[in-house]
């Protein structure tokens, strides 16, 4: 669920969202009910108030994948990314055992940085050169592979590779780069962190010494022109090993991207102007405004914060006497 709040632009922990995310779907029929851990939460003043917003019925829709994990950490990892626009419901599944493409990757390390709409942008500039009735994925895709280039994630050499309509022969040395192939978990390492450097150049402390990658039993399989990025991802506990092994050459799933973005969090939401703040849900109230035929449930969730302060989310739940209720 997002909410605006009325003075600064603030984002919950996870907790509270899944809480939010959960009651929606329990809210009932709309009768008065409270239930609270804490004495005086109801009592005490409210310092801040979020309203939920009129498209998070769509966006709760967006994230109804009917191939979710058992797992609440990892269901946690894919409905975190979702809210934060980092993975899109183009289909009902999220898929989250599927390999990472590399053009999924860069629109991965792009996102992150807040350029899903300057990537999506520059593909559509492009048009004129691209066949007729290209699918509006295909074109948002050079737009990614563009900014890729200029952002210096890939060479030029590359960016010809991959949008070439058929693959064309790699000039001596260079690998062939076909979009659509795996990507590599030292690729996904590398792209990652040139886009949050390209953001803000100094994200990583550069006097750290080079130490992380040894904790990993196959450090010496890591491409030598990615080895500071995977050292600065093990070092961040971003994009931590398995086994003693960091698995350079290996594949990325669509969960563990999604982890990746969970263990980068504060880092995201500091480059996409977001604040995250913990607190504890103390209290629940639930309302209701009803007309003849029609009303709104409403439900308020009390939560105190570490300062002790009460931040209430508040959402509403239109209702009807139909029994087909919308």
């Amino acid at each position: 669920m997002k909410f605006s709040k009325n003075f600064s632009k603030k984002l919950f922990n996870i907790i509270s969202f899944l809480m939010v995310f959960v009651l929606l779907f329990s809210l009932p029929a709309p009768t008065y009910a409270s239930a609270k851990t804490d004495g005086y939460i109801f009592s005490d003043p409210v310092t801040f108030r979020y309203f939920g917003r009129p498209e998070a019925t769509k966006l709760i829709a967006n994230l109804s994948f009917g191939d979710l994990p058992a797992d609440p950490f990892e269901r946690d990892a894919i409905v975190r990314s979702g809210v934060l626009n980092m993975i899109k419901a183009y289909e009902r599944n999220y898929n989250p055992g599927e390999t990472v493409t590399k053009e999924g990757a860069i629109a991965f390390a792009l996102r992150a940085v807040g350029m899903e709409d300057a990537a999506q942008a520059t593909g559509v500039a492009q048009l004129a050169t691209l066949p007729a009735d290209s699918p509006l994925r295909s074109v948002w895709s050079i737009g990614y592979l563009t900014l890729a280039q200029t952002m210096g994630l890939i060479t030029a050499a590359d960016y010809a590779s991959a949008i070439a309509q058929t693959p064309v022969a790699p000039a001596e040395g260079q690998a062939l780069f076909v979009r659509s192939d795996p990507a590599t978990r030292e690729e996904m390492a590398d792209w990652l962190v040139k886009a949050l450097e390209f953001a803000q150049p100094a994200i990583f402390a550069t006097t750290a010494t080079q130490q992380a990658i040894y904790n990993y039993n196959d450090w010496e399989s890591i491409a030598p022109e990615r080895v500071n990025s995977v050292e600065k991802l093990l070092r961040e506990n971003i994009m931590p090993g398995s086994g003693g092994l960091f698995d350079p050459k290996g594949g990325v799933t669509k969960l563990e991207t999604a982890k990746i973005l969970r263990n980068m969090d504060n880092i995201h939401y500091n480059l996409v102007g977001l604040e995250k703040v913990t607190g504890t849900v103390a209290g629940i109230q639930d309302g209701n405004a009803f007309t003849t035929a029609a009303g709104q449930g409403v439900r308020e969730i009390y939560v105190r914060d570490r300062d002790g302060l009460v931040t209430v989310l508040q959402y509403t739940v239109n209702v009807t006497s139909s029994p087909q209720d919308g």
